[in-house]
C-alpha cells in the first residue's frame, strides 16, 4: 500500500559519520502480507549495497 524511507547522516568525530536508513512499509490485503518479508529482505540488501557505495565514494571521491 505505502512505503517510505528516511536517510540521515550524523557526524561522530573527525572523518567519521554514521549513516542511518529507516524504511517503513504498509501492505494491503493477503498477498501483500505474505510478500512483505521478501520485499523487506530485498530492501535491506539494497540498502547495504547503497551504503557500501556511499562509503567508497566518500573515501575515494569517485563512484565504484
Amino acid at each position: 500500500k505505502t512505503a517510505s524511507g528516511v536517510w540521515s547522516l550524523a557526524a561522530l568525530e573527525n572523518n567519521k559519520t554514521m549513516v542511518t536508513i529507516a524504511f517503513d512499509m504498509e501492505v494491503k490485503n493477503v498477498p501483500g502480507y505474505f510478500l512483505s518479508p521478501i520485499i523487506k529482505l530485498k530492501i535491506g540488501k539494497s540498502a547495504e549495497a547503497i551504503t557500501a557505495e556511499l562509503k567508497y565514494y566518500m573515501e575515494n571521491g569517485q563512484a565504484l
